[in-house]
């Protein structure tokens, strides 16, 4: 019995992995090369969505820039700069899901961010500028996925410990 659940924790780490990854990529798209890719906005969003490695990854992607990159990066490393933080926290947060040691913290980082991807796909789908909002959805839809995977794992942590009593 042990084994289903703890398939089933490993399951809802990757979803709850994978919607946050998505919701990165995409907003990665719009900043690099979408419909953010206007203003500072975009760049804010990302910066918030990817809290708090964005933060640690922006002095040296910063350096990069302005030392190796001669001042500006091609929009195929400014994707790379962008999304890295975001799919490494992405990375971190399915593999604290996925153990049982580091669930508890990695449920409320999770629900953390949840919250916050959530927040970045609801600025971004009722924003003013009417071509932004439809691409706010895909957003919302993966603050969704990262919620249902995260009571999924708060539901198999239940049962992994209770099977453990």
């Amino acid at each position: 019995m042990g084994g289903s659940s703890g398939l089933g924790s490993r399951w809802a780490a990757g979803v709850t992995g994978l919607s946050y990854a998505t919701a990165v990529s995409w907003l990665t798209w719009l900043v690099v090369s979408g419909p953010l890719s206007y203003g500072m906005k975009g760049s804010a969003t990302m910066l918030m969505m990817a809290l708090p490695s964005s933060l640690l990854a922006m002095p040296s992607a910063t350096w990069i820039e302005s030392t190796l990159a001669g001042g500006s990066f091609s929009p195929a490393w400014e994707s790379v700069f962008l999304a890295a933080p975001g799919i490494a926290q992405a990375v971190a947060l399915a593999a604290m899901l996925g153990q049982r040691l580091t669930r508890g913290p990695g449920l409320v980082i999770g629900w953390l961010l949840a919250v916050d991807v959530a927040f970045c796909g609801w600025t971004i789908a009722y924003d003013e500028w009417a071509p932004q909002g439809p691409y706010g959805w895909l957003i919302l839809v993966c603050g969704a996925g990262m919620a249902a995977g995260l009571v999924a794992a708060s539901f198999t942590a239940g049962r992994e410990d209770s099977a453990t009593a």
